[in-house]
């Protein structure tokens, strides 16, 4: 197929340019009723993503043509699908009215003054004109999902769960669009949709939002999917209203990952405790200790969880030794393996009285999204 030429690029009034309140930041402030006014977008963007930089560059330097906004025509005037913050710090800078309405801070005003100083005019913004939503679709996701700008990972299961629900594309036409695998679009909606539900049910979701990627990585186990109920990506289609079917488990779930309304903190600060989790939830005497007593380290432990850890980590041990014992007799006279051969020897000998005679390094950071589970919940799914 040949390839068509990007859309041309107009310099449009910024008067004329209106916020997305279907983009995936906005999407998440939207209140239950009507919609947000500039005033309230501008204070809620202004709190949750600070666009003073892109205002001191836009003081200091201009608009980049190179950099246009993404918008597409709505009557006589331009939603602006790509760029709101962009927007919004152009809009801050050039009206006095809005810097009052959304409480912006002084800085603004400075800044607002530099740019009149530098002689830079915002009247006009480049813009890369589209047809419509759809046609900024496939820019807006590759450069938010696996692009240079990636967004949250809650907003980027947003987008993608509103590319598939507001159209007729299927899914893997989403995947095309965002740049990732079909499998994946399918968690995208599963996920985004279970933090839906929540919500509908008047679960208190704003940690789970700001901090979604916990919440991903607890669907990538199988306890945890068995205990709310939801759904295998396979079992997803486009146009699906709800992925879970326990949401009172949801909200427990939400609970041990998040804390509770009342202020009891999470069961577990370590993100890597997921699977210890979703262990202890897939025992009746685990999940009992969960609910009663929040504590983690007793349902594991009553969950037969321990004992399975020590029988792992001896199974990876005996395989590890089976593997290499072909060639060992090679170099069995080689010094550093004499050295290691002994550590294996003292690692054994310690094991009766609980000791370790080796240091176990720990990442500094973890995959939230380890491959290893990913692949593991692909394979059961596909």
């Amino acid at each position: 197929m040949a390839s068509e030429f990007p859309p041309e690029i107009q310099r449009l009034p910024l008067a004329a340019l209106d916020f997305d309140r279907r983009n995936p930041r906005l999407l998440r402030l939207r209140p239950a009723e009507g919609e947000l006014t500039d005033a309230e977008i501008a204070r809620n963007l202004i709190e949750a993503w600070d666009p003073k930089p892109i205002g001191r560059s836009l003081a200091e330097y201009g608009f980049f043509p190179s950099e246009p906004l993404i918008a597409f025509p709505d009557g006589d005037r331009f939603v602006v699908a790509e760029g709101n913050r962009r927007l919004l710090a152009a809009r801050l800078l050039t009206d006095e009215a809005l810097r009052a309405e959304a409480d912006a801070d002084e800085t603004w005003t400075e800044l607002a003054g530099k740019l009149e100083a530098s002689g830079f005019d915002l009247s006009e913004i480049p813009c890369q004109i589209v047809p419509d939503r759809d046609a900024a679709a496939p820019t807006i996701g590759y450069r938010h999902i696996v692009g240079i700008a990636k967004w949250e990972a809650y907003d980027k299961a947003a987008f993608v769960a509103h590319l598939i629900q507001d159209s007729n594309r299927d899914f893997e036409t989403v995947s095309e669009l965002v740049g990732e695998g079909a499998t994946r679009v399918k968690r995208y909606l599963r996920d985004y949709l279970a933090i839906h539900q929540a919500e509908e049910a008047g679960i208190d979701v704003d940690d789970v939002k700001d901090s979604f990627g916990r919440f991903e990585r607890s669907m990538t186990t199988a306890g945890v999917r068995e205990f709310i109920e939801a759904k295998r990506p396979a079992e997803m289609v486009p146009h699906d209203d709800g992925s879970v079917g326990d949401v009172d488990s949801l909200r427990k779930l939400i609970g041990y990952l998040y804390g509770l309304p009342d202020g009891s903190g999470p069961v577990f600060t370590d993100t890597r405790r997921i699977d210890e989790l979703a262990t202890a939830l897939r025992s009746a005497e685990g999940r009992e200790i969960l609910e009663s007593e929040r504590d983690l380290d007793r349902a594991f432990d009553a969950s037969g969880g321990r004992r399975a850890l020590v029988l792992k980590g001896l199974e990876k041990a005996v395989n590890a030794v089976a593997s290499v014992a072909g060639d060992y007799p090679d170099f069995a006279e080689d010094a550093e393996v004499i050295s290691r051969t002994q550590a294996v020897r003292d690692a054994l000998d310690g094991l009766p009285a609980g000791e370790s005679t080796v240091e176990v390094a720990e990442d500094e950071e973890y995959d939230l999204a380890s491959e290893e589970e990913y692949e593991v919940e692909a394979e059961e799914e596909e």
